[in-house]
């Protein structure tokens, strides 16, 4: 069930985020499932470690970024479909 709904959620976040926007997460449990799902949507991910120095308790940070192009690129995330692309309106 958990699984399902973050990949909903990654869903809406490469929805909802602009082109060359950055979205960031932070979960000590679930960051590499975060990391999978953004880059099966085609978005630049990385993942950089917990430290004292960024969070308290230390958390590793995952930051995502939706490319800059001219296309919007759409992917069931549940399957292993090529992406399907649509011209930006």
């Amino acid at each position: 069930m958990f699984i399902r709904e973050l990949k909903k959620a990654c869903i809406e976040i490469g929805r909802v985020l602009k082109q060359g926007g950055i979205g960031i997460i932070s979960d000590y449990k679930h960051a590499k499932e975060y990391k999978n799902n953004f880059e099966k949507l085609g978005m630049q991910t990385e993942l950089i470690p917990a430290s004292y120095l960024t969070t308290f308790p230390p958390l590793p940070i995952f930051e995502n970024k939706k490319e800059l192009n001219d296309t919007n690129v759409k992917r069931d995330i549940s399957s292993n479909k090529p992406p399907t692309l649509g011209v930006k309106k």
